[in-house]
């Protein structure tokens, strides 16, 4: 019994050593993660600078989109750090929900077109260790929202194999936790949002990380 007690004390003295050397001042932690973007976009095109011309309305809503997020963590004290983060994802394929009339929406029988929907952003912001096994963050940055059309086909009012783009800004935020099961391992998680025009970004990212 006296051996037990004292491989159990060994072994806790020898656990606290190892979660101390978690929360080390100095540390970085690097991640490559996977993205599951919601991309979403809505928007109204006037093709013609004549008064009678109807505006043309294209959506399109992607809610599988797979992307990448890198992360670089550094921990300047045992709690505070700063996190910096970059996404990206897209999505491409033929655009079959192209409406005629502005508001009223008429459908247009046949009208095609092929688009590329791609969001990116980059992002800063502070960390905070709660404990030797958890960190959370949040950051704030720039999100960019690009929309491509191109190939149109049957649309009223424009000319076949026209093609259009959106590229804007916004500002993007995020929120995530971070949780060291082990000494050199972070497991990643968070939530991403931005709206740069008419492309608005939901993401969930999800990942692992390596410390450093």
């Amino acid at each position: 019994m006296k051996k037990v007690m004292k491989k159990i004390i060994a072994l806790s003295v020898l656990a606290g050593l190892s979660a101390n050397a978690f929360a080390e001042a100095g540390q970085s932690t690097l991640s490559v993660v996977y993205v599951h973007s919601d991309l979403k976009y809505s928007g109204s095109h006037k093709f013609s600078d004549e008064a009678k011309a109807e505006p043309i309305t294209i959506e399109k809503r992607e809610r599988h989109v797979s992307g990448i997020n890198v992360k670089y963590r550094y921990e300047f004290t045992d709690n505070w750090g700063a996190i910096a983060s970059f996404t990206h994802a897209q999505k491409s394929g033929p655009l079959n929900n192209i409406s005629f009339g502005g508001k009223d929406k008429k459908a247009t029988d046949g009208a095609s077109a092929h688009y590329k929907l791609q969001y990116n952003s980059l992002m800063i912001g502070p960390t905070y260790r709660v404990n030797n096994w958890v960190s959370v963050y949040g950051t704030v940055g720039v999100g960019n929202g690009r929309f491509n059309a191109t190939d149109y086909k049957n649309v009223p009012g424009v000319k076949d194999g026209y093609r259009n783009s959106e590229n804007k800004y916004a500002v993007a935020w995020s929120a995530g936790v971070q949780v060291n099961p082990m000494e050199q391992l972070a497991v990643d998680l968070s939530f991403e949002q931005s709206k740069p025009g008419n492309v608005e970004a939901n993401n969930v990212v999800l990942g692992l990380g390596y410390t450093f």
